[in-house]
């Protein structure tokens, strides 16, 4: 193993002003001593480690989440039938992914005071415990507190290191990196929903639960071992939550753009095997279709992740979640066949993962380092309340169209349309306050 010394010396010389330090000029220490470190490896070598290190974070806590659409129907018509409707199963699914995102408020702060192996090591314990644990249910709420709050809490835990550390490694590639980390969760969504269909058709939810905890630990153990970043000085400025983010408008923009995109994010990941079996698609094909969609997020994530690196990530971001909310108008609301729904989930997963890959790239220009991961955190935190309330929100607005048994998508199709759409403003007002021109190159 290479020795990746840091001289403490140099580091309390780095200044850490909140208002001048930056990512990309504050991760990495001069060692004058001739010994390696790892400012050697940066865009290269050992970062390409940790890069593999938080994909496989993604893969197991994003991968994992967004296939819940699977077991949610599974819920519904075998396991918990006559107690369990799509409507309040959705809650399930959507309140793992708010915890995910509001404990950003907590887990990205105590990711930057306790370390970044020691959050990812209790996050795994939660993640696996969780799984582990909601294979012995035999009552609804038994779900809500194991495969929705346990699980929830682990993956904030574990993600917000993930995230963040990659960005300490790199610099003229810190897109394309970060593009990568996050593709974890498509390809782990194309991997899990297929494999968790087969096993709930063969096994039953118990032992595919159990089967998905141990992949689960030996992924995330494997992590553990690969992600390292650069002890913090203890001459930074130490907060908390650093609440004071609020008055810049530039946070504010992202932070209103991640809130209003978020209501309409996961519904066609939720909702396709429901959209599916009224189109009188199969249940293997409707776990196709998952997984598609997350198999197009991967890609569209390493694609828009390195093109960010050459057209500007508040571009990319924009051109994402644009694209994510018009082909809902344009091709989902038209699909009547599988063909047809393949398109529109590649497309949508391709376009609709900009703001989350390229965000930890973005944020480490606009804001100070030496708490990235608090920023994050809040930033984050802007999806938690849509990510619970989105879906089921959808849900609602199904059934209060389906008249005779026959549901009528087209008003929650306009909803998960409609709402990226609106969250465009944000970016582009961020586009502005950085720039001052709507047609620059950032």
């Amino acid at each position: 193993m290479k020795d990746y010394n840091i001289n403490n010396d140099d580091l309390e010389k780095r200044s850490y002003d909140t208002d001048n330090t930056k990512a990309d000029d504050t991760n990495l220490p001069v060692e004058k001593s001739g010994k390696r470190t790892y400012m050697d490896d940066v865009d290269r070598g050992y970062a390409w480690a940790v890069v593999v290190g938080s994909f496989l974070v993604h893969f197991v806590i994003l991968g994992f989440m967004y296939t819940f659409g699977v077991f949610l129907t599974f819920y519904v018509e075998n396991e918990f039938k006559g107690r369990l409707v799509t409507f309040s199963g959705s809650f399930i699914g959507t309140l793992g992914n708010c915890l995910q995102c509001l404990m950003g408020l907590c887990a990205g702060p105590l990711t930057d005071r306790i370390g970044y192996r020691t959050t990812l090591c209790i996050g795994t314990f939660f993640l696996c415990l969780g799984q582990l644990l909601a294979s012995f249910s035999t009552e609804v709420w038994h779900l809500f507190l194991t495969q929705g709050l346990l699980v929830g809490l682990g993956a904030s835990l574990a993600f917000f290191p993930a995230i963040s550390a990659p960005a300490f490694w790199f610099k003229e590639k810190k897109g394309l990196a970060l593009g990568i980390c996050v593709a974890g969760s498509g390809i782990g969504g194309l991997v899990w929903s297929p494999m968790i269909q087969a096993l709930l058709d063969s096994l039953g939810f118990r032992w595919c639960l159990r089967i998905c905890c141990l992949i689960s630990l030996v992924c995330m153990v494997i992590a553990i071992l690969l992600i390292k970043v650069k002890p913090i000085p203890a001459s930074a400025p130490k907060k908390p939550v650093d609440f004071d983010l609020v008055k810049d408008p530039k946070f504010l923009s992202l932070f209103y753009s991640g809130l209003i995109s978020s209501f309409g994010f996961l519904v066609p990941f939720y909702l396709i095997p429901t959209y599916g079996k009224a189109k009188g698609l199969t249940p293997s094909q409707s776990s196709i279709l998952v997984g598609l969609i997350n198999g197009g997020s991967a890609i569209g994530r390493v694609v828009l992740g390195s093109l960010a690196d050459r057209i500007g990530r508040i571009n990319m971001i924009f051109a994402g979640i644009f694209i994510a909310g018009l082909i809902c108008l344009v091709c989902w609301i038209f699909a009547n066949s599988f063909g047809i729904l393949v398109v529109f989930v590649l497309i949508y997963g391709f376009s609709s993962g900009a703001y989350i890959s390229i965000l930890p790239a973005l944020t480490s220009e606009l804001f100070s380092a030496y708490n990235i991961a608090s920023v994050n955190g809040l930033l984050y935190a802007s999806s938690a309340i849509p990510n619970l309330v989105g879906t089921p929100i959808a849900s609602t607005i199904l059934k209060n169209n389906t008249h005779a048994g026959i549901p009528d998508f087209v008003p929650v199709i306009l909803y998960a349309g409609i709402t990226p759409l609106a969250a465009c403003i944000g970016i582009l007002t961020l586009k502005y306050l950085v720039s001052g021109s709507l047609f620059s190159r950032v």
